[in-house]
């Protein structure tokens, strides 16, 4: 049962995919599936599934559009480093410098700060640049952004709020700022029904 749901999890990313790009790399985002759910095998997310269907449903999003294969696969891997014993090195080592740079630009790193809110701070700056650099990092932590969005309702109302505040203040301009207006939309809108906002 599970290896079929595997098996179907993955065909549905790779078609996706190679609908909009017939010289898809079937075999770097096979690796990156099947790395990605061992990395974050028993993990489970607030409301209870597999954690492994938060990076998948990332990729997914991005499979569509015609997303390089780099970007499908840091997105699969986005929160390995973060969130599970992998290294940055490894993940250099099985998937080469340009996806390790996008998984690296979306770790938060676990150094000490002050409080929560300087730690966020930092990781805006930490975006802001890495997206100057390569707009995929944008791109994939949208994604990212909009699956938690849409499964923001297991949190207590605290983190709610301020999930859907950030996201209007911070996520929103940065979409529109580089025309990812689809992106924009979807976040503005899923942030202000928390907020109880008109849209």
């Amino acid at each position: 049962m599970i290896k079929e749901r595997e098996e179907k999890d993955l065909k549905e990313l790779i078609d996706g995919f190679k609908a909009k790009n017939r010289n898809a790399d079937e075999g770097l985002i096979s690796k990156a599936f099947f790395f990605s759910k061992m990395a974050h095998e028993g993990q489970k997310r607030k409301g209870g599934e597999d954690f492994f269907i938060h990076p998948l449903e990332v990729a997914k999003m991005l499979s569509g559009p015609g997303a390089d294969e780099e970007t499908v696969c840091a997105a699969l891997l986005h929160d390995v480093v973060e969130d599970t014993e992998v290294t940055l090195d490894k993940v250099r080592e099985e998937f080469g410098e340009k996806i390790a740079f996008l998984v690296e630009a979306l770790t938060k790193t676990s150094l000490d700060f002050e409080s929560k809110e300087e730690r966020r701070a930092r990781y805006r700056e930490q975006l802001k640049k890495a997206i100057e650099e390569d707009r995929r990092v944008l791109l994939i932590k949208l994604a990212d952004r909009l699956h938690n969005i849409k499964t923001l309702h297991v949190f207590e109302e605290k983190k709610r709020l301020r999930i859907a505040k950030e996201t209007l203040e911070f996520y929103v301009p940065l979409a529109r700022k580089y025309g990812l207006e689809n992106f924009a939309k979807q976040l503005e809108e899923k942030s202000k029904k928390y907020l109880n906002l008109k849209t």
